[in-house]
């Protein structure tokens, strides 16, 4: 079984050497340019991310993470569009009629991702291939997930990175069963 560790409880004996950011932990980090509706741990975000900086630790963000972020930055603004025009039309068939509707959502998203790669390492993740899509099918399967969140994990799982910073309850309860630990703002979480 994997650690839940609260980011208050962070210190010297318990800070990973290796993590992985989730989508909704990086929405929360780069609040300041995408003003994602997500944002009620901004400050635990932000100073949670000094901390790993300061101790030197290595910061993966997978290519689903980033492209998830993308998705969901685009999603918000044609939701924001539908809700300003009093429209009942799906976000894809607005965006299919007028695809400049998510222009703003360029330079948001620019902006967020220069800031997050003068903290992500440098070093490259395995994320494609066989073995990686395999881990990720078995733990689509095993535990309900989303096909993003099982990618995310089965990244970390391959490139034998034990620590994920995540927002997401569901996720968590499914990867301390892999003993995967888990860094977050929450003290504890109800694992039945």
């Amino acid at each position: 079984m994997g650690k839940l560790v609260s980011f208050d409880k962070l210190d010297k004996t318990n800070t990973p050497t290796k993590i992985i950011l989730d989508t909704n932990f990086i929405l929360n980090l780069t609040n300041r340019f995408t003003n994602h509706p997500t944002n009620r741990n901004i400050t635990d975000c932000s100073n949670f991310t000094k901390s790993l900086v300061y101790a030197n630790t290595e910061i993966f963000i997978p290519d689903v993470v980033v492209n998830e972020f993308c998705c969901q930055v685009f999603t918000t603004i044609l939701l924001e569009y539908r809700k300003k025009n009093n429209l009942t039309k799906h976000i894809l068939n607005i965006h299919r009629d007028n695809p400049r509707i998510i222009r703003p959502g360029h330079e948001k998203i620019s902006k967020a991702i220069k800031d997050l790669d003068l903290i992500r390492s440098k070093k490259k993740l395995l994320e494609n291939g066989e073995g990686v899509r395999n881990k990720a099918l078995k733990l689509m399967r095993k535990y309900d997930l989303l096909p993003s969140d099982a990618y995310i994990s089965a990244i970390a799982i391959v490139n034998q990175i034990n620590n994920i910073a995540t927002l997401d309850v569901p996720l968590t309860k499914s990867l301390l069963k892999e003993e995967i630990n888990i860094y977050t703002p929450f003290t504890e979480i109800n694992l039945s």
